[in-house]
């Protein structure tokens, strides 16, 4: 008998910040964004992070690209969990389209949209709200 499987909704409470922030599981969102001039160590290429909804998270997202502009909008909106992946910009719309899908790298090693996979394992949380601001195509749909 499966002991992980969970009937109903899951909540997640963030008591850190300025107010309490209750999240439910369907309710995090994965985003795929560029910022070439982002901190590299707060916003590594082609890995997840977990961002908890504050502003105070912003920092490192730089100001070229879509990270800081999409970060901002939802952050206008809500302040939910987010998990982002930043993907290479590229002069070239096709190589830029195929940094923002992914794939499987040379180390075997996740990249753009299929990094969101990661999310689970390392995180617990599985995006539900999926995007790619600004990058968005049929073959990234």
């Amino acid at each position: 008998m499966a002991t992980q499987y969970h009937h109903g909704v899951r909540v997640i409470e963030q008591t850190g910040g300025i107010r309490p922030i209750r999240t439910v599981q369907t309710g995090v969102i994965g985003i795929v964004a560029t910022a070439d001039d982002a901190d590299a160590a707060a916003f590594p290429l082609n890995v997840p992070v977990l961002i908890a909804g504050t502003y105070a998270s912003l920092a490192g997202a730089g100001t070229t690209g879509t990270l800081l502009a999409t970060l901002t909008a939802i952050f206008d909106q809500i302040a939910p969990m987010i998990i982002v992946v930043r993907v290479a910009e590229d002069a070239l719309p096709a190589n830029e389209e195929a940094n923002v899908v992914g794939g499987v790298d040379g180390s075997g090693n996740y990249t753009g949209m299929q990094a969101l996979l990661n999310s689970q394992a390392k995180f617990g949380f599985k995006p539900r709200i999926l995007g790619a601001p600004g990058l968005d195509s049929q073959a990234v749909a």
